[in-house]
């Protein structure tokens, strides 16, 4: 009893009282209520829905460098992404609603679509090759019509000739050789 007096002579501290406060200075902490409420608030799983997927040309090649730009949803302004090496994107942390995906590479036209996300969406995304378009310009005049030259002319109206009936007829060429085994030449005018 005497090394307790001794104590509370020096000003050694008193053991904290127990109960369902704790005092601090002049006031009342209510420290377990407290303590469970941020535990609860930290235990809640941070949610962050996902877009994330590939960007394919037609023949199921990956495109890389693709720009893909999502809008909608609650952002308030386009978050712009870059296909990497294996065509994949990933937009993570957006907040569930509806999205629009742009995805643009050069020589392929633009491709848009929506998503409605809830958790996280996993697009295959196939670009289409963009149509080549070229126009040619003649700036010559022409004097003579299509089917006017000398010769075309000479066979067009000349007719037919005689018609021979041949059975193993046999013609080398300097390209190969032709063979008839049975049937009709005809020659060219008369």
């Amino acid at each position: 009893m005497q090394l307790r007096e001794t104590r509370r002579a020096i000003g050694e501290p008193k053991s904290p009282p127990t109960g369902a406060f704790w005092r601090l200075g002049r006031f009342h902490f209510p420290f377990p209520p407290v303590v469970a409420l941020v535990c609860l608030i930290l235990a809640t799983p941070v949610r962050g829905d996902t877009i994330s997927g590939t960007v394919k040309d037609p023949s199921g090649g990956v495109v890389i460098g693709a720009r893909i730009e999502i809008t909608g949803g609650d952002l308030l302004q386009p978050l712009l992404l870059t296909s990497d090496e294996s065509g994949k994107f990933v937009a993570p942390n957006l907040n569930a609603g509806k999205y629009s995906i742009r995805v643009a590479k050069e020589g392929f036209d633009d491709l848009v679509t929506t998503v409605d996300l809830h958790g996280s969406a996993d697009l295959a995304l196939k670009l289409t090759i963009t149509a080549q378009q070229t126009s040619v310009t003649v700036t010559e005049k022409s004097t003579a019509f299509a089917n006017s030259d000398a010769v075309y002319l000479q066979l067009r109206n000349d007719g037919l000739g005689d018609t021979f009936r041949c059975e193993n007829f046999i013609l080398p060429m300097d390209v190969g050789t032709f063979e008839l085994k049975s049937g009709t030449i005809t020659s060219w005018g008369g």
